[in-house]
Formats: structure tokens, C-alpha cells, sequence
């Protein structure tokens, strides 16, 4: 449990906030859902894209960079997300449906140890059980 970049830890839990309220805000959005998420990814490509000329002046990718870019962006952004809202709006209770979003640590856990020959850590299993125990409280300790 010894934290070896504590502005890293600080990056990862800023951006889980920024994420919560993302998504609360995202709630009280009327808009259909899969064109939402077009035009935040639109934007975002534009603030990024701005962001970058003013900082570190912009340079062609290379193609090995630009190919991960656009997974990153297909495959675990895109079309991850339009199935999750999909689900979502094909569900009866979202409840059920949003527990299923806690299988996914453990999925990447076991590609990353298995596909890349990443150590898994103690602190990771902590982690996991943490994420379990609060889904089966939810389930169990209703009120």
C-alpha cells in the first residue's frame, strides 16, 4: 500500500470526481443519449486540440501513437459506452444493470496479468474486495 507517485493518486481520484459529476449532470439531460456522447467527445476533441497548439504546438502522431489514440477512442470509450446506455435504457431497473460495471476491474485484471504479465498486487486485491463487499451490502442491507 506505499504510494509511489501521490500527484498520480491525486490524478486518479480528481478524475473520479470529475466523473461522478459528469454523470450526475448528465442525468438531468434530456438529449438522446448516443448523440450526447458524440458531441462531448466532439468537443472534447476541440478543447484538447486547442489546448495542445497552445502548449506544446501540435505535430503529427506517429502512426503507432495515432493507432492507439483511435482505439483508446473506439474501443474503450465509444463503443463501450453507447452498449452501457443501451443497456441502460433497455432495462427495467438500472440498478441491476449498474452493478454489472463492477464485473469490469476484475475482466481488466485478468487480461493485464494474463495478456501483458502485469504483477497483481495486494493492494489491487484490496481493492477488489473493497468493490465487492459494497455490491453485496447494496444487495443484502437494502432498507
Amino acid at each position: 500500500m506505499k504510494f509511489s507517485n501521490p500527484f498520480g493518486v491525486v490524478l486518479a481520484l480528481g478524475s473520479a470526481i470529475f466523473w461522478a459529476f459528469y454523470w450526475i449532470f448528465n442525468l438531468k439531460d434530456r438529449r438522446e443519449a448516443v448523440t450526447k456522447l458524440f458531441l462531448n467527445f466532439c468537443f472534447g476533441f476541440i478543447y484538447i486540440f486547442i489546448l495542445v497548439l497552445l502548449l506544446k504546438g501540435f505535430r503529427i502522431p506517429s502512426w503507432q501513437g495515432l493507432t492507439g489514440s483511435l482505439y483508446l477512442g473506439f474501443f474503450e470509450m465509444g463503443i463501450p459506452f453507447v452498449l452501457w446506455l443501451s443497456a441502460l435504457k433497455l432495462s427495467t431497473t438500472t440498478a441491476k444493470v449498474t452493478n454489472l460495471i463492477y464485473l469490469s476491474p476484475f475482466i481488466s485484471l485478468m487480461i493485464i496479468h494474463f495478456a501483458v504479465g502485469e504483477t497483481i498486487l495486494l493492494s489491487t486485491v484490496a481493492g477488489l474486495f473493497l468493490i465487492v463487499s459494497g455490491i453485496i451490502m447494496q444487495q443484502y442491507l437494502k432498507t
